[in-house]
């Protein structure tokens, strides 16, 4: 007699909510239903196994999150995409373990707050103020007002999705894989390798073409200042996990050396800035301040025939009254436009208390320019939400510090070298934001997000580790019921 099978609700309304989307897809646009039936493959293995939503996003994101907005999708970027198509199969994973009382959520810890506080502050309390003053709100104020519910999202994602020691190792590896590709690419860009041209056509932002075709590697992040931060971070991870897996440490030490020339291969001076402080950062962590400085070096003259045209190239714009770089102190330079444009506004009418306008550019005065940019990421705070924003950005920077400390120093391996280099991207963010707005710059914003959320998980309760130093403690969450296994959500 055959055996019947049980379909669960979750493959069940996945299955309604697949056919649903192939079917629409196909009538309106043939070419599209093969990528359909591809995200609906991957919506399956997450509601089989929520960490995949995780790994995936992780390996795919440094690849296509520069590709431009209609690139491949109308009207969105292939990596926004990615991002619904995950959380909807998370939703229906998560809805229907709640319904057969076997779902289990991550305690909400000081962190989460902070990121509620970010979205809050950065877009319904600045919209209402500009409201209530009577200001007119422009499509432009709605975009950039839903910014931080993207990375509020991503950091939710993996909030929820990685929970043990095992899965962080994962994540750790597919990141650093995807990174150590990009970066290549990066280098290959900056030494002007024509095949690195076709990035052309698909990542470089609109009115930024250039930046291809001169010594400033942006590779596909799309940006060499977001891509410099991604180096950097990735440098600062794989230089803890040298560290920290001494059996693999030559594997990392090569890594780490390739995320840090790629990084100065960015041609960019917040670059060099940011490698410093992330090598300040683990001497101290590690107390191996020798070993990383030698290390540097060594790296650095190894490097000089490829980077010597970027570094020279760079040099060359540097202004000859301050010796500070043209674009930080010319006569449109950032220090001009903060000072006649920006501050102004905001040091009027109580605009500082409550912001101008979410939306983080005004017209330009200039003719060859359509757009200022509020590039110093605490005037951008101030800015787009007032004190308010700013007093969020500061909570933000300080508790996700406090929880990659917090592990970095209370467990061992892949987990502790997590906290390491979270918190030396933490400490560099709040560096850097005093000359660009980090905290939300595409490519870069993802990672360090998805990092402290990790972080977040395992730092337990009020910031605090849930074991002993050097336990693998494991994270503690809320569940409904006692069907919660160890590594995540149960199986269906």
């Amino acid at each position: 007699m055959l055996e019947r099978k049980v379909i669960s609700p979750a493959s069940g309304l996945l299955a309604l909510t697949s056919a649903t989307a192939i079917g629409v897809c196909g009538a309106l646009s043939p070419p599209f239903a093969p990528a359909a039936v591809a995200f609906v493959c991957l919506m399956w293995l997450v509601t089989r196994q929520v960490q995949t939503a995780a790994y995936v996003y992780a390996v795919l994101t440094p690849l296509i999150v520069g590709l431009d907005r209609g690139a491949l999708l109308p009207g969105i970027r292939l990596n926004e995409a990615l991002l619904a198509a995950l959380w909807v199969a998370l939703i229906i994973r998560l809805t229907t373990d709640w319904l057969r009382d076997r779902g289990s959520i991550p305690r909400f810890e000081s962190v989460d707050y902070a990121v509620a506080a970010l979205v809050l502050f950065s877009s319904a309390v600045p919209l209402a103020w500009m409201y209530a003053r009577g200001r007119s709100i422009s499509g432009d104020d709605f975009v950039f007002a839903l910014t931080l519910f993207k990375f509020a999202a991503i950091y939710a994602l993996f909030r929820i999705t990685v929970r043990n020691a095992r899965q962080v190792s994962i994540v750790l590896r597919l990141t650093l894989g995807s990174c150590a590709v990009v970066g290549v690419i990066g280098l290959l860009q900056a030494a002007g390798v024509p095949a690195t041209r076709l990035l052309l056509q698909y990542y470089a932002a609109e009115g930024d073409a250039h930046k291809l075709d001169i010594l400033h590697a942006s590779s596909t992040i799309g940006s060499p200042i977001a891509f410099a931060d991604v180096m950097s971070i990735c440098a600062a991870l794989t230089v803890a996990l040298a560290f920290s897996q001494p059996r693999q440490r030559s594997l990392y030490s090569a890594g780490a050396a390739l995320f840090a020339v790629s990084t100065i291969a960015s041609g960019q001076f917040s670059a060099v800035i940011g490698l410093v402080v992330i090598l300040l950062v683990l001497g101290a962590m590690l107390g191996k301040w020798r070993q990383l400085l030698g290390g540097l070096l060594v790296t650095g003259l190894a490097a000089t025939p490829l980077l010597g045209p970027v570094v020279a190239e760079r040099l060359g714009d540097l202004d000859p009254r301050t010796g500070l770089p043209v674009q930080w102190t010319g006569d449109a330079g950032r220090w001009t436009n903060l000072t006649e444009h920006v501050w102004p506004s905001i040091f009027t009418q109580l605009n500082w208390l409550t912001g101008v306008r979410t939306s983080a550019r005004l017209p330009s005065p200039y003719p060859w320019r359509e757009w200022i940019w509020i590039e110093s990421g605490y005037t951008w705070a101030l800015w787009a939400g007032g004190v308010f924003l700013l007093t969020a950005c500061a909570a933000y920077l300080l508790l996700a510090y406090r929880a990659a400390g917090h592990i970095a120093t209370s467990h061992l391996g892949p987990v502790a070298a997590l906290g390491m280099g979270t918190a030396a991207g933490v400490i560099q963010l709040a560096v850097l934001m005093i000359l660009d707005p980090h905290l939300t710059m595409r490519g870069s914003a993802d990672l360090l997000f998805s990092l402290v959320a990790i972080c977040v998980t395992f730092a337990g309760s009020q910031g605090h580790p849930t074991g002993h130093p050097g336990a693998h403690a494991s994270p503690r969450f809320t569940a409904r019921g006692s069907h919660v296994e160890e590594d995540g959500l149960q199986r269906v």
